[in-house]
């Protein structure tokens, strides 16, 4: 016959003991420490994408403009781009065209990372055949990315844009 059995003196777990949540915390610790700046990197690297689209905008309209009248656009309105990119984008402060096509978004200071200055850009550049483009009656063969960002905040650029200093 089977009888059930106490058994004095013996306790039943019920639940996490304080080691056992020590571990968990450490865990969880080691992850977060690991994923907090990568998601810092991956949001700085998303501001600066933003500001290559505003650029990437302009290149249709340079296109445009110069193959209807032979010659590069005198500003950033004449190309057809956004006239005021800082109520556009909180990371940009300033969008120009300048001599032979060449589209150049300042940064905002301090929006993209600390340290970045009102005075860094990336501009994107024509060239045709490995030479720079000056002669808007020729096709532009590719746009190159430059920059004047330090090499500390180059992480967050675009990989065409990190190796290519101010030309």
């Amino acid at each position: 016959m089977n009888t059930p059995r106490i058994l004095i003196g013996s306790r039943v777990s019920k639940g996490f003991t304080l080691i056992e949540l020590m571990i968990g915390i450490a865990i969880i610790g080691v992850l977060s420490a690991i994923a907090i700046p990568a998601f810092q990197d991956y949001l700085n690297r998303s501001k600066v994408t933003e500001l290559m689209n505003i650029a990437q905008s302009c290149k249709a309209g340079i296109i445009e403009f110069t193959a209807t009248t032979n010659a590069w656009p005198a500003n950033a309105g004449d190309a057809g781009c956004q006239s005021n990119v800082a109520a556009q984008s909180q990371y940009a402060r300033q969008l120009t065209v300048g001599a032979n096509g060449r589209i150049q978004v300042t940064f905002q200071a301090n929006t993209v990372a600390a340290g970045i200055a009102d005075n860094n850009f990336i501009a994107l550049i024509p060239f045709t055949g490995g030479v720079r483009h000056t002669n808007p009656l020729q096709p532009v063969g590719e746009w190159r990315c430059v920059t004047n960002v330090t090499a500390e905040f180059r992480r967050y650029l675009p990989a065409a844009c990190r190796n290519n200093n101010v030309n």
